[in-house]
């Protein structure tokens, strides 16, 4: 299960599948990932909606060619995938995952 959600976390290319394959997903399931993999998810999403990052760890990772959006809050999201992004962020804040 563990293997499964990461992949489709990691693998997602359309937001939309991403939040439908984590809303049916039970929430202890996004605990059983470590924080990295919470991280790449959350800002694969966002690098693929846009986001100009300015963390040199997310910039190094993703880059910044192509962006447009100084701030999440400026991008376009359904509430859908606003829901998903603030279930990943609680977790990383249960889990008191380092801001990388």
């Amino acid at each position: 299960m563990r293997l499964a959600l990461a992949l489709a976390l990691l693998c997602a290319t359309a937001a939309p599948s991403l939040a439908s394959h984590l809303e049916s997903q039970d929430e202890p399931s996004l605990y059983d990932l470590n924080c990295r993999e919470l991280y790449f998810a959350r800002n694969k999403f966002f690098h693929e909606k846009g986001l100009c990052f300015t963390r040199p760890t997310a910039i190094r990772v993703f880059g910044n060619i192509g962006c447009q959006y100084k701030s999440s809050d400026d991008m376009p999201m359904s509430a859908r995938e606003t829901k998903v992004m603030k279930v990943i962020v609680d977790v990383e804040r249960d889990k008191r995952c380092p801001r990388y």
